[in-house]
């Protein structure tokens, strides 16, 4: 028997998260203490929301969505990125997933939360339209080569929504090599002379420890109408760790879709670097 439990926003509880993150996924190195705590409990949109599976006193199940802001037809909206789901080995088949990502939703609805978004991989895209009732808007562009300024001539109908405070709390991720330029913010990636374009922006915000990085090719993943000037090209699906597909949930009543609208996604919109 499982209880459900509300996901915990303490420092105490981060650590936990990313001891159980760390062991599920075999990468102590990515999901630290300190990382889990910026990314749970600091973010100024709000803490974590999500839920837990608790099996004799234990977490064994895992699924948080965090809060962030998106403009929509023109209006700002308070809404959730889905990131983060484990499940111990011994508990895997038994439905978890399902049951905490609909917990997770039903708990933001009632918050105010007005959608979900988020970024899955091949593997789990069918789960999330088949069972959770997402609709796949469509596959992430990832484009390498030689690229200047991003060209915003006009306004997308749905892009992700950056206040300055938001914006520094995102560039201050642990462990994460970042830094701006004219043309927008970069981050190190680990391919040779290759840095990848997290996002346009003229906001002032910054980081101290950012360290910038010699690069010859940009990396831009996400999804754009208009997208950058110079000369670049598509990376064949075959060549990719993991092709990446854009999902989105309406938690309206108005079961809004993606589908015809103009987007912008960028790779700070969510956390792939």
């Amino acid at each position: 028997m499982y209880d459900l439990k509300r996901t915990k926003s303490t420092p105490e509880a981060s650590a936990e998260y990313a001891q159980f993150l760390g062991d599920v996924f075999d990468n102590d190195q990515l999901f630290t203490a300190e990382y889990i705590d910026w990314l749970y409990r600091q973010n100024p949109q709000g803490p974590v929301v999500g839920f837990d599976a608790i099996f004799e006193g234990e977490v064994v199940a895992h699924y948080v969505t965090i809060p962030v802001s998106a403009k929509i037809d023109g209006q700002v909206e308070k809404g959730l990125l889905s990131l983060n789901t484990a499940t111990s080995p011994e508990h895997t088949g038994k439905g978890l997933f399902t049951k905490l990502a609909t917990a997770t939703y039903q708990a933001g609805a009632d918050e105010g939360y007005k959608f979900v978004v988020g970024v899955a991989n091949q593997n789990s895209t069918h789960g999330f339209v088949k069972k959770l009732g997402f609709e796949l808007v469509r596959p992430l562009d990832a484009r390498i080569g030689f690229m200047g300024p991003y060209k915003a001539t006009k306004d997308a109908d749905f892009k992700m929504h950056w206040d300055e405070a938001s914006l520094q709390w995102r560039l201050n991720k642990p462990s994460a090599n970042y830094w701006a330029e004219e043309t927008g913010y970069f981050a190190k990636t680990p391919y040779p002379l290759t840095r990848v374009f997290l996002g346009s922006g003229s906001s002032k915000a910054s980081n101290s420890s950012f360290k910038k990085a010699f690069a010859l090719f940009d990396l831009e993943i996400g999804l754009s109408e208009e997208g950058r000037s110079g000369l670049s090209f598509e990376i064949p699906k075959a060549l990719r760790p993991s092709p990446l597909n854009l999902i989105f949930k309406d938690l309206t009543e108005s079961r809004r879709s993606l589908k015809d609208k103009s987007i912008r996604f960028q790779a700070m919109d969510f956390d792939a670097f």
